[in-house]
């Protein structure tokens, strides 16, 4: 929960997709189908995880992250 409305980017998808799934069962609404009713619930799950994540530049912490180091020729291997 420390991440919610941490990054307006990704925020603002999440309400997005909210309200476009709120808004496209009110325009069909006299005429539902499952399937309809299961992707106006799939983008409203998924724009409520779009809100609950975040953003991963924003909030990772600054001890968390990895470093690593590339082989500066691929094509030779290196025995250890």
């Amino acid at each position: 929960m420390s991440n919610l409305f941490k990054n307006w980017k990704t925020t603002s998808a999440g309400l997005l997709a909210i309200i476009g799934a709120v808004v496209g069962l009110a325009y069909g609404w006299h005429n539902l189908n499952p399937t309809e009713i299961t992707a106006a619930a799939s983008a409203i799950l998924g724009g409520v995880g779009l809100i609950a994540a975040g953003d991963a530049s924003q909030s990772i912490q600054t001890g968390d992250s990895v470093t690593t180091t590339a082989n500066p020729d691929p094509h030779t291997v290196t025995k250890q």
